[in-house]
């Protein structure tokens, strides 16, 4: 599955066992936006940044294949 449907999943879950999830830190726009989306707390981190060709790669891997 994409890490973002993964993690919109595990953080529902928790967030119906009532955990409390103070921040949640990614460097994935469309995750950092699910985040949102679930009105939780969330930072947009930069540290990733990969050349032009290497995005598509990564993309693939992420979404088509579901391997983050």
């Amino acid at each position: 599955r994409p890490s973002r449907v993964f993690k919109r999943d595990r953080l529902r879950a928790w967030v119906a066992q009532d955990a409390a999830i103070e921040l949640v830190v990614d460097d994935d726009p469309q995750v950092v936006q699910m985040v949102r989306d679930l009105g939780l707390p969330v930072l947009e981190a930069d540290w990733l940044h990969v050349p032009k060709d290497e995005q598509q790669v990564l993309w693939e891997a992420q979404e088509r294949l579901g391997r983050t």
